[in-house]
């Protein structure tokens, strides 16, 4: 799967282009630790802006589709 992130870093409000159209989608957010600090479920989309509220850190972020589950470093 390809898929941007930006802006990274970013200061709360985040763009996931998918480059192609996903019909269940769901993106979430860990910390290092492993917990999940945001979650969002989306329908049929290839672009998704998010703005979650998390403090400065490093977090992964988790893509779930209908494919499968993708990760990738905040």
């Amino acid at each position: 799967m390809l898929f941007s992130i930006y802006p990274n870093p970013s200061e709360g409000k985040l763009t996931i282009d998918l480059q192609q159209m996903y019909t269940d989608l769901q993106i979430s957010i860990r910390d290092v630790a492993g917990r999940e600090v945001y979650s969002q479920r989306s329908g049929a989309q290839s672009t998704l802006t998010i703005e979650p509220v998390l403090t400065s850190g490093i977090y992964t972020l988790h893509i779930q589709t209908e494919k499968g589950l993708y990760r990738d470093w905040e």
